[in-house]
Formats: C-alpha cells, structure tokens, sequence
C-alpha cells in the first residue's frame, strides 16, 4: 500500500475512482446538502484552486495480483492563510477510504501525508471533518486530534 500526491484529473482517471465516489458520496454526504459528484464539475472547480496552490490531493494505492495499483482511497486538503488567525492553516475538503481497505493503514498513511505538505506549506495546523459517530472520527483522537467544534448545517436552496 502506497499513498502519492496527485492532481484530481489524474485521480478521477483511475479504473476505481467512479466506485470509490460513490462509496464516499453514500458514507460521507451532508444530508442538509444536495449532492453533486460529477468528475467534469469537480476538475473545472478544483482546477483554480490547485492552479493557485491552495489544493493538493493525494490518492491511496495498493497493487492488485496482476500488478497494477488500485485506488483504495484520497483526500484533498486546502492549504491557505485564515485571516482571523493571521495563520496558515491546512484543511481536509475530502478525506475517504473503501470499507473494506480500512484496516491497512491506508488513512493514516493519507493523513500523515497531508500533514507533511501541509507543514512544508508553512501551516501552523491541520482541520479534519469527520462524519459525526463514523469511523474516521473514531481514529482522529488516537492520532493526536482533539475535537473542537460541532458543525451544524441547514439547506438554504436547491442548487
């Protein structure tokens, strides 16, 4: 099992990314939310963002009996100054592994990941969401993350 940095193109290029998308859109949506995953949306808004530095993005591989690395699992982060903090500071945007990869180590080998090109961005910290009682939440305060804050969300539109 592996993790590299990678552009979101080449990571929805993957034979495994279109499944891996829907597993995550299952587990991790906001419900309060509408839900759009549509690979040629997600580039054209994560285009500006990686273009200006601010997003870097990371897929999870491992190698398959014939050979060749199958996408287990990503997370993109955002890396910029918060003006009321007058820091810089690293934020996951998304942050998943399949079920059934989850005890090889491949989130922790992601996050550690993140939190390296964070710290060479110049970040002072790093912001992980969770879903509230899933998995992730459970790993992040044995990993040396504290919960700080509850985030609350209410649909304003159908967008």
């Amino acid at each position: 099992m592996y993790v590299e940095a990678m552009t979101f193109d080449d990571l929805s290029q993957q034979p495994g990314f279109p499944a891996l998308l829907g597993e995550y859109a299952e587990e991790c949506a906001v419900d309060s939310l509408p839900v759009n995953l549509d690979p040629a949306r997600i580039i054209s808004a994560y285009g500006p963002l990686a273009d200006c530095g601010l997003l870097h993005m990371f897929g999870a591989f491992i190698s398959e009996e014939d050979g060749v690395p199958a996408l287990i699992g990503f997370l993109s982060m955002i890396v910029c100054p918060l003006p009321k903090y007058d820091y810089t500071v690293a934020a996951t945007e998304s942050f998943f592994v399949a079920a059934i990869h989850r005890s090889t180590g491949a989130g922790l080998r992601l996050l550690h990941a993140a939190e390296a090109c964070a710290r060479a961005a110049g970040a002072v910290g790093m912001l992980v969401t969770a879903p509230s009682g899933g998995p992730l939440s459970k790993v992040l305060p044995r990993s040396g993350y504290s919960e700080k804050d509850q985030v609350f969300c209410r649909r304003l539109s159908d967008a």
